[in-house]
């Protein structure tokens, strides 16, 4: 198993259960979580971390607290990160998080913005696209790793995130096994299969429920095998 993914197991009992505070992302506050939570994060040059951190949706970086600056740090320095009780893993470049792991692959899931649904739900109001792009946009620019050359001050951010729109969300869950990156459905399975008759032969046998993440794990584990 790769040090990334050894990383992902290490995170887990650096902190506590850290209860997160639940709110509905918005094009002003476009995080997961609804506060920046105590966290932890572990870098590939400057080794481990500690901060307040969340995750910013556009794009899946990861966003700290810094003198009450809102900052980012790029996906290329960031191996993995806990947030509370929440692990995350550098997959791709974006931070996915950890639903269900093995020795051996990890099962994660990615929030992506629906742009296409937010878009049209403005132009219900008879917005050009030009503009909707902007408004889809305007609350990540200027937010740390959205726009790296600026930062915004975080009770700034705070005071206006309720001012937004709701944000849609794509939700899709991943096997992650020996570097690559499985979308959890039986076609995407078998396009990737080394052996497909192998492959069909083990579907056969153990029936997986393609939306549970602890089913799909032993796909990743018997992939792992494969590869």
């Amino acid at each position: 198993m790769g040090i990334k993914t050894i990383i992902v197991s290490a995170l887990a009992t650096v902190l506590a259960v850290i209860p997160l505070s639940a709110q509905t992302p918005t094009t002003t506050w476009p995080y997961i979580y609804g506060e920046f939570t105590d966290g932890v994060v572990y870098l590939a040059k400057k080794g481990q971390k500690e901060g307040k951190f969340n995750i910013c949706l556009d794009g899946c970086v990861l966003h700290f607290i810094d003198k009450d600056l809102v900052k980012s740090h790029s996906s290329a320095e960031v191996l993995s990160v806990q947030i509370g009780k929440d692990i995350y893993q550098n997959v791709g470049g974006k931070l996915l998080k950890v639903i269900d792991k093995s020795d051996k692959c990890l099962i994660v899931q990615e929030n992506e913005i629906d742009f296409a649904t937010l878009n049209s739900a403005e132009s219900a109001y008879g917005s050009s696209s030009t503009t909707l792009g902007n408004m889809s946009l305007s609350s990540a620019e200027g937010i740390g790793g959205s726009n790296t050359s600026a930062s915004l001050n975080h009770m700034e951010l705070k005071h206006n995130r309720d001012a937004g729109k709701e944000l849609p969300l794509i939700v899709r869950n991943y096997i992650f096994v020996k570097g690559r990156k499985i979308f959890c459905t039986k076609k995407d399975v078998m396009d990737i299969a080394p052996d497909k008759n192998l492959m069909k032969q083990f579907l056969k046998e153990n029936p997986v429920k393609w939306k549970e993440a602890h089913s799909v794990l032993a796909v990743g584990d018997f992939l792992y095998d494969q590869f």
